[in-house]
């Protein structure tokens, strides 16, 4: 089999993608056979493990699209992604949720790692932003962001980098090439 585009779903295992679940979606990975049991269990569908429609890694991927909706069936049959994650985990199911932005933005571990990050803007004031995930073993301290205004370092990275003088800039300017705009314009 030689793998192509699958969107959200792997396409020589299964079951293995992102699932819609009760408010949100979830990454589930239940490829091995003591998993894909766990995930019958769980589920409460113990008879799917021995359906010969998905008993093997090669049937379930031929029959991928019904495990799908089998699968997606449950997980919005719980109340919510909270309590499918849950009894995954309970069960030692892989699985984690897929996060919105929001939710990003509030999780605990990337606060503390630094992963978001908050921006000072003139203009929309602080903004919590994703920052850079990676990081070495010696934490460095992290300097405090503020956005410029736009074209605000115009002038400086044409005389630094290219040599530019005033004339020149203010030439530029003059004729649109370049923009700017001062805080509360």
């Amino acid at each position: 089999i030689v793998p192509t585009r699958g969107g959200a779903h792997h396409t020589v295992v299964a079951p293995c993608g992102v699932f819609r679940a009760a408010q949100g979606y979830i990454l589930l990975i239940a490829i091995l056979d003591h998993h894909w049991r766990s995930l019958t269990q769980v589920m409460g569908r113990p008879e799917l493990y021995q359906d010969p429609r998905f008993r093997t890694m090669t049937e379930r991927v031929r029959h991928r699209e019904v495990l799908i909706v089998e699968i997606e069936n449950w997980l919005q049959s719980l109340p919510d992604r909270d309590t499918a994650l849950a009894a995954l985990e309970k069960e030692h199911v892989p699985v984690a949720p897929v996060l919105t932005i929001p939710e990003v933005l509030q999780q605990p571990h990337f606060l503390e790692r630094g992963v978001v990050r908050s921006v000072s803007d003139r203009v929309f004031g602080t903004l919590r932003l994703p920052g850079f995930p990676f990081h070495f073993s010696a934490k460095r301290e992290s300097r405090p962001l503020i956005a410029p205004d736009l074209g605000e370092h115009n002038e400086t990275v044409l005389r630094q980098y290219l040599g530019y003088d005033a004339d020149r800039v203010a030439q530029l300017t003059t004729a649109g090439v370049l923009v700017f705009r001062r805080s509360g314009e």
